[in-house]
């Protein structure tokens, strides 16, 4: 079901509206009455006029189906039906009525303002049934509608009020929150790690390289030039020693 918004719930209560919107039926409707070219005499409309000025209902409503016998199209039977239909709460009726003579005379502010009280209290009473009858999204609608026409209408407003309020209580009740403790977290266990092997690797050294190798000969004392005596380095020197 769609939900209006809820000021409509606080307002109704702030402005005291009742829980259920009265259905009291209008009131008495005055027809249209002006004379209209090419209709029947002005008596039979002016007794049909007095007659529901007095509320004889069924008399009255008697001429005009007369007149309409005679004139089908006649603006002023239509509209006075139209309105006794409104009196009998028989608000489609009225509708069908006054559209027929609101087709005829379109710029006829009161067969306008009547058709439009017609159509308010079809609404009124659409949604008041439906409500009853527990339609609750109907009911709402049918409110709704009557509120786009009359925007300050406060039977109109109690009535959505009323729908709302019963539509929020025959929701099922949500079950209280329960607070569940979360599950204690356990430590964290120490995993034994096994060991990695380590490959090793060997150095080898590098054969020496014959070509760069040194062959030292027999040890030869060195002596010094000055310490040498002449003879002796002269006898070495000869003798290859």
């Amino acid at each position: 079901m769609r939900l209006c918004t809820p000021w409509l719930l606080l307002g109704g209560m702030a402005l005291g509206v009742s829980p259920l919107p009265a259905q009291a039926p209008p009131g008495p409707v005055s027809p249209v009455s002006p004379d209209q070219p090419g209709s029947r005499p002005p008596a039979t409309r002016t007794a049909a006029t007095e007659a529901q000025t007095a509320k004889h209902i069924q008399q009255a409503e008697t001429r005009y189906q007369a007149v309409l016998a005679v004139q089908p199209g006649n603006p002023v039977a239509l509209t006075g039906i139209g309105s006794i239909r409104i009196q009998q709460r028989n608000f489609p009726g009225a509708i069908s009525y006054l559209e027929q003579a609101r087709q005829i005379q379109p710029r006829d502010k009161a067969l306008a303002a009547m058709l439009e009280t017609a159509r308010f209290w079809f609404y009124m009473d659409e949604g008041h049934h439906s409500l009853v009858s527990n339609e609750l999204t109907a009911a709402e609608r049918r409110y709704l509608s009557a509120l786009e026409l009359r925007p300050d209408s406060r039977q109109a407003f109690a009535g959505l009020h009323t729908t709302l309020v019963k539509a929020l209580l025959a929701q099922p009740a949500v079950p209280p929150v329960q607070y569940v403790a979360p599950a204690p977290v356990p430590p964290p266990q120490l995993v034994a790690q096994t060991p990695v092997a380590v490959p090793q690797t060997t150095v080898q050294t590098p054969p020496p390289d014959s070509t760069h190798e040194v062959v030292y000969g027999p040890f030869v004392p060195y002596v010094p030039p000055s310490h040498q005596p002449q003879g002796k380095t002269a006898t070495v020197a000869s003798t290859g020693h």
